[in-house]
């Protein structure tokens, strides 16, 4: 047991008999916070039975252990006993609530409480664009997306993971090139993700619009920072099109930016054969 999960239970013992709704609050997030998603729901109800009143940092504690868990019919009990102790649902709590939904798969349930919501921020349509985004209705994901008022990170992030998450390979590098009118610069994890939809479309070699506007080269060179993943992606490419010396120029690299090659590298590799019949590049020791 953790030193903090041993203060923690030292806390419990002190409040124990305390009434105090804030304490309670305390001790239920430190759970959470430590990963003790059971513990937190076991001294919910204890408190439940001695105190029925939830506040609204707690109700958002608590929907995020259901998001966590993913449990819909545990995220429904607290729901109704946030309601039942007259607690206002705020815009913190709304959300919450809504990412909980979208987590547990009641996409039902969590358009009602958006449509509900009289105020709307970013972060709920960014639940709601993910949400749909994993039951597969690219429909609603476009429909919410064409609606919302305003995008940031998370939101171009959101949409490009959806699009690809479900095979939508093109309709993913709109999203970048959508992001580059904007004057918005991807993240390393979209423009990996972006150089990868490339090759799942051939689109660098069918002189496509996207390819005029994406190119994988620039991509690849404009990431902050490059991991196995990015080169991987660029060398099975390079390889496959038989560019074998741009593909072991970009192996070399990765050999000295010090990152170890695994499987899927060498897997791409074999396309050049020469590479090491001539002895072109050293196998890393």
């Amino acid at each position: 047991m953790s030193s903090f999960a041993i203060n923690l239970s030292f806390a419990r013992d002190i409040f124990s008999g305390s009434s105090w709704s804030v304490a309670w609050t305390v001790f239920i997030n430190g759970y959470v916070g430590n990963g003790n998603a059971r513990l937190a729901i076991d001294l919910f109800f204890e408190m439940w039975e001695k105190e029925r009143r939830v506040g609204e940092f707690l109700g958002v504690a608590l929907f995020n252990v259901c998001a966590q868990l993913e449990d819909l019919s545990l995220g429904r009990r607290f729901e109704d006993s946030v309601r039942q102790s007259g607690t206002a649902f705020d815009l913190y709590m709304n959300n919450a609530l809504i990412d909980m939904y979208c987590k547990c798969g009641s996409i039902v349930d969590a358009q009602r409480h958006f449509d509900f919501m009289v105020e709307k921020d970013v972060v709920a349509w960014n639940s709601m664009i993910t949400g749909y985004g994993r039951l597969g209705n690219m429909e609603a994901v476009k429909s919410v997306s064409d609606q919302m008022p305003k995008r940031d990170e998370v939101s171009w992030s959101a949409l490009f993971n959806v699009f690809v998450q479900n095979g939508r390979h093109k309709e993913a590098l709109a999203v970048c090139c959508e992001m580059e009118e904007n004057q918005l610069v991807p993240n390393d994890t979209i423009i990996t993700g972006a150089i990868a939809a490339c090759a799942q479309l051939d689109a660098l070699d069918k002189g496509t619009e996207i390819h005029r506007s994406l190119n994988h080269v620039k991509l690849f060179e404009s990431m902050f920072k490059k991991n196995r993943i990015s080169y991987n992606v660029m060398i099975c490419r390079l390889a496959s099109h038989g560019r074998a010396g741009d593909c072991l120029d970009l192996f070399s690299q990765m050999l000295k930016a010090g990152i170890e090659p695994d499987g899927k590298t060498f897997v791409s590799l074999p396309f050049c054969p020469m590479a090491f019949v001539g002895g072109l590049v050293s196998w890393p020791r």
